[in-house]
């Protein structure tokens, strides 16, 4: 063994003792990180027998024996020991015990949680840990270990979403269970007796609304938990600020505090004693789990004295050259753009060609022929280049990230969007800026981007290269990570949306007047509790102000809406003297989100609004008519054309408009139901529109394709537009791994 070998396992017996004298995860971490170094040494070098021996036996002194088979799954080393000892017989007794059917292994810390579960009580947790920890991978271990009969999964995103439908479909052990995705279950849909249920909390406070008949969960997983406070959400390009209050609402009809096993998950997530969230877990019977001092691989963090533009080309050479990739963080999608082209113009990668992956190559041919050949991705992918943000259709950035890990794609550029629970396989991470949108990064930001360096099972050791001196001293920083629950703090005045769901105890006197003028509203208004318990994302105030503004209309206006709703409802058309009443209707409403805001104006030299064109070339020509639009009528550059038209029908048409259009439909079908004496399920609203907005599908099959990530000609081709043959090659390869998940 050399001398660097021998330094570096001498450093590893000395850290091993000090766990052993001192089991706390802060030791246990530093041995881990010593064994890591140790074998990120040895990974590309001939292994004697003797070495295999002392590796088993490092791997499984730290509890992570996924070290060693990394060697061989990985690295392409032999790991087969010949000669079996007294300590390798030892680890290996060691390592049987994180060794769980079919061959699943896990990490020690994942099975000391792991075993806290009992079938034999309630059991109620919140995990923090890191980035690297594997939190979504235990929570399926938990649900087969205790064999769950109703379970509730939430997600930040719809990507994440997508992704664990499509998990749970290929894991035989589920085949038993009914999985459930949309907020309204679809005709062919029903409930068994074992039923998992996967949603963002959007989704779920919609699919409470929309279905009478739910069962009790036996098991409640929250991913991505700091979202409940809106200082620490991520990704300001996609959403609006009522993402917190979706995620508190949806732990509130969650019923937390009920006999149900709860397992809440976050990142660096820190409790202080007494603070509101520490309030929650403790009003709700949740236990705080600190693993965050738990690493799974070692950050090197290097902040070299360069020049950012001259020397992100200078590093990103270095990684090609060494054979590694690299995710690059930007602070916005044009930024993510404007660098990923600089790269490309440097001539960097002029001599790289994909040619020879047929699959990426026909993927390209589909980008080409689907949308522009001069887009900047387009010409970003033929030389191994990507950006990713929240403004390019979902299937696209899923592809981008699979050809990103299978190594196709070298160097990728992204915004938080790579924070929202997406795995890569990044070796290295380059920070190029010290915001998000146009707000600083917090520490904990700054920490969540840094732990994409290095993934769990493909490195031991990530490369952290940060080009703005201001991440380096926030990721130095002591501010701490620790998250707000509004509704439990006492000092802190309550959304109108929240207050219903507060306890008594946590209102001010100003909240407490605050939810008097409600609970008056409500009996001034006679409003049921269909109204006041669905669109939980509105306060009281905006269902009196939609009431006002629509019981106040003349009967001709009445009717003009009626006839909107029955074109709507028979070929999704828009009829424009009805919709202009709408238009009406949310503009004496306070909307928030300013592109949708933009919408709701008069179109230049137009009888109607700028929505009403803007929906009627979407429903009639798709996201192309809409990208020409853009392209051609506004004369935007196709990069740019692109980001508007996917921010119009994935952002604005389907959360802000959805949502709006979600209150109007409530409020709408309230007041004829009333002058009509019709039962208000009777009554026909814009059901339709509204689903064609939020999923881009109209049949059931559709819907579920949307949510997996489906191209759009897919999606027509499940809604019964277009036939196969209509399909491009891409998309037929495509439609043929869909078809099983449907």
């Amino acid at each position: 063994m050399d001398s660097t070998k021998e330094t570096l396992i001498s450093h590893f017996l000395q850290s091993l003792a000090e766990y052993n004298r001192n089991t706390s995860l802060e030791s246990l971490n530093r041995t881990m990180a010593n064994a890591r170094d140790f074998f990120d040494c040895v990974k590309a070098s001939e292994i004697s027998e003797s070495e295999k021996q002392l590796l088993f036996f490092v791997a499984s002194s730290v509890g992570v024996p996924q070290y060693y088979s990394m060697l061989h799954d990985k690295f392409g080393q032999d790991t087969e020991i010949a000669d079996w000892n007294i300590d390798t017989l030892k680890s290996s007794c060691t390592n049987a015990s994180l060794v769980l059917g079919d061959n699943r292994t896990l990490h020690k810390s994942q099975k000391d949680i792991l075993d806290k579960f009992s079938i034999s009580r309630t059991n109620k947790y919140f995990l923090s840990a890191s980035t690297s920890f594997g939190k979504t991978h235990l929570v399926y271990e938990i649900i087969k270990k205790m064999q769950y009969h109703n379970i509730l999964l939430i997600f930040p995103t719809i990507a994440l979403l997508s992704e664990n439908y499509e998990r749970i479909l290929s894991d035989s052990y589920f085949d038993d269970y009914t999985v459930h995705t949309l907020s309204q279950m679809r005709p062919d849909e029903v409930l068994s007796e074992h039923n998992i249920f996967i949603f963002t909390p959007e989704r779920y406070l919609s699919f409470l609304e929309a279905n009478s008949n739910i069962p009790d969960m036996d098991f409640i997983f929250v991913d991505e938990i700091y979202k409940l406070d809106n200082d620490f959400l991520q990704d300001g390009e996609q959403v609006e600020n009522e993402r917190d209050t979706a995620y508190r609402l949806a732990l509130f009809f969650g019923n937390l505090n009920s006999n149900v096993d709860v397992l809440l998950c976050g990142p660096y997530i820190d409790i202080v004693k007494d603070s509101s969230f520490d309030r929650f877990l403790k009003d709700n019977g949740i236990i705080p789990l600190n693993y965050n001092a738990v690493d799974l691989v070692t950050q090197n963090k290097y902040t070299p004295k360069c020049q950012k533009h001259s020397g992100l080309i200078d590093i990103v050479w270095q990684i090609i050259n060494n054979n590694e990739n690299a995710l690059v963080y930007c602070s916005s999608p044009a930024s993510a753009e404007a660098y990923a082209k600089r790269i490309l113009h440097s001539q960097l990668f002029d001599h790289i060609s994909n040619n020879n992956h047929a699959d990426f190559t026909i993927f390209i041919n589909h980008l080409e022929n689907t949308y522009n050949s001069n887009w900047s991705l387009i010409q970003c992918l033929k030389r191994g280049i990507a950006f990713h943000h929240g403004q390019i259709p979902k299937y696209i950035q899923k592809e981008v990230i699979n050809y990103f890990n299978c190594g196709v794609i070298k160097v990728l550029f992204s915004t938080t969007t790579i924070t929202e629970g997406v795995n890569t396989s990044a070796k290295n991470m380059i920070i190029l800026h010290a915001k998000k949108g146009d707000k600083p990064l917090k520490r904990f930001d700054a920490q969540n981007i840094a732990g994409r360096a290095g993934r769990f099972l493909e490195h031991y050791v990530g490369n952290v290269i940060i080009l703005d001196k201001k991440v380096a001293k926030t990721l130095e920083s002591n501010e701490a990570n620790s998250i707000r629950h509004k509704n439990y703090d006492k000092e802190i005045d309550k959304d109108p949306r929240d207050l219903l769901n507060v306890d008594e105890k946590y209102l001010t006197k100003t909240d407490q007047d605050s939810k008097n003028k409600i609970l008056s509203l409500i009996d001034m208004y006679s409003l049921p509790d269909y109204i006041v318990k669905r669109s939980q994302v509105f306060s009281v105030y905006d269902k009196v102000d939609m009431y006002r503004a629509i019981v106040s209309l003349s009967e001709e206006a009445i009717g003009a809406l009626k006839q909107f709703v029955a074109k709507q409802q028979q070929s999704l058309r828009l009829d424009a003297e009805g919709f202009s009443i709408l238009i009406k209707i949310l503009n004496s409403l306070n909307i928030k989100n300013t592109n949708l805001s933009h919408l709701l104006g008069q179109a230049s030299g137009q009888p109607y609004s700028r929505l009403y064109y803007a929906l009627l070339t979407y429903l009639s020509d798709g996201f192309n008519g809409t990208l020409l639009f853009y392209h051609s009528r506004q004369k935007r550059p196709i990069d740019e054309a692109i980001r508007y038209t996917s921010r119009d029908i994935f952002n604005t048409f389907r959360y802000g408009l959805v949502k709006y259009l979600n209150l109007f439909n409530l409020i709408y079908k309230h007041i004829i139901s009333e002058r009509t004496q019709e039962p208000f399920e009777n009554v026909s609203g814009i059901d339709r529109l509204i689903f064609k907005l939020e999923y881009n599908a109209s049949s059931p099959e559709g819907l579920v394709a949307s949510d997996y990530g489906a191209s759009q000609n897919i999606i027509r081709y499940f809604d019964k537009e277009i036939s196969e043959t209509q399909l491009d090659e891409y998309e037929k390869a495509l439609l043929a791994k869909i078809k099983p998940l449907i």
